[in-house]
């Protein structure tokens, strides 16, 4: 009777001393199956970097990096790039052909003072936007990470590559006025990045030697950054 009192005593405080350390919010490491180290980090930034030590060693292994990129004057752009510190860290994507177009188009406008105005958009784009868009550029070989909606085990055709990627990127532009004010011309230049699907929570996988591994994270339309949970093998 006594060992069972004992038994139930330990169970109640394991129960306990879990639900304890979920409501701290503090990072939690366990061995999941196949020997992985799974990390909860429960990690929210607002417009700031955020380092990760995958595998425990007391080295960070990847940043994903927060940039405030100016413009002209008081303007600003924000940036998020995924950035390999650990020189054996690789992500998982594909190499893809980029192709740059430009797009023209104009329209008249009457402003506040009644003037008439001719404004201008030219945009630098990886899409058209036209199907009269002008070819700038082709670029060939750029590597793009892959999200997914799960950690999926590599297989040997998967393509894994050292690299810095840009996450999300607003578009820098420009705004050129003729000296009479009467024409406005806006030029806008976008990143050849693989845009992250705003707002939802997306894995990407990576590898650091042999050892597979995962980060779980989201960006918000407001380039705020959440990181729920690491994964790397043991």
């Amino acid at each position: 009777m006594k060992s069972n009192l004992v038994l139930i005593a330990i169970i109640l405080f394991s129960s306990w001393s879990c639900k304890k350390d979920k409501a701290t919010g503090k990072n939690q490491e366990e061995t999941g199956s196949g020997g992985m180290i799974v990390s909860s980090t429960s990690v929210n930034a607002d417009r700031s970097s955020v380092y990760l030590d995958l595998d425990k060693d007391g080295a960070n292994d990847l940043c994903l990096k927060y940039d405030r990129l100016k413009i002209n004057g008081p303007l600003f752009r924000n940036r998020y790039q995924v950035v390999c510190l650990n020189p054996d860290l690789e992500l998982s994507g594909n190499f893809i052909t980029d192709t740059l177009f430009y797009n023209d188009s104009s329209y008249y406008y009457t402003n506040t003072q009644s003037q008439v105005q001719l404004i201008r958009i030219c945009n630098y784009t990886f899409h058209r936007i036209s199907p009269s868009d002008s070819i700038i550029e082709i670029q060939s070989n750029n590597f793009k990470p892959i999200y997914t909606d799960n950690w999926q085990a590599p297989v040997p055709t998967d393509i894994f590559k050292h690299d810095s990627v840009i996450v999300m990127e607003q578009p820098f532009y420009t705004n050129n006025y003729s000296p009479g004010g009467d024409t406005i011309v806006t030029t806008t230049f976008y990143s050849n990045y693989k845009p992250f699907p705003v707002n939802q929570t997306k894995y990407l996988n990576l590898r650091i030697k042999s050892k597979n591994g995962y980060i779980e994270f989201t960006i918000t339309s407001d380039f705020k950054i959440n990181v729920f949970e690491t994964g790397i093998q043991k």
